[in-house]
């Protein structure tokens, strides 16, 4: 993953990408981070612990997200999507937690491609390629 983020004077250049997947209401949801540096994969499955019973929802990955750039893990952007791949949920991760924004969904451009890769034992998989446009 490569690509740069910029923010006022504050340059980022993209080189981690990670995604998550979860059941919706209609669908999958998938929520995606796209940083200077990877996340801490523990601390983020802390952040994101929930109950016996309970859904993930698009903001807990963001949120988990968001914390660990508040602890200087990494700067970057997150979002959500629907099977639909409208964005539900977004973060601009960059400077500190005073400066931490989310865009329209209306004012951001995303172009999504499906993809099927061979996998083990034969079986097909199905898998996402979101190509991050930009801004309108």
């Amino acid at each position: 993953m490569t690509g740069t983020l910029t923010v006022n004077k504050t340059q980022v250049t993209l080189k981690s990408g990670s995604a998550v997947s979860y059941p919706g209401g209609t669908g999958r949801f998938v929520s995606v981070l796209l940083s200077d540096k990877a996340a801490n994969e523990k601390t983020f499955a802390e952040y994101t612990s929930i109950g016996a019973n309970e859904r993930y929802v698009p903001g807990i990955p963001e949120g988990a997200w968001g914390s660990l750039h508040m602890e200087k893990g990494f700067s970057g952007f997150t979002f959500s999507i629907d099977t639909e791949n409208k964005i539900l949920t977004n973060q601009i991760l960059v400077g500190g937690k005073d400066e931490i924004f989310t865009l329209s969904p209306d004012d951001l451009v995303l172009e999504v491609k499906t993809v099927f890769l061979g996998s083990r034992a034969g079986s097909g998989v199905r898998r996402r390629c979101l190509t991050w446009a930009s801004t309108r």
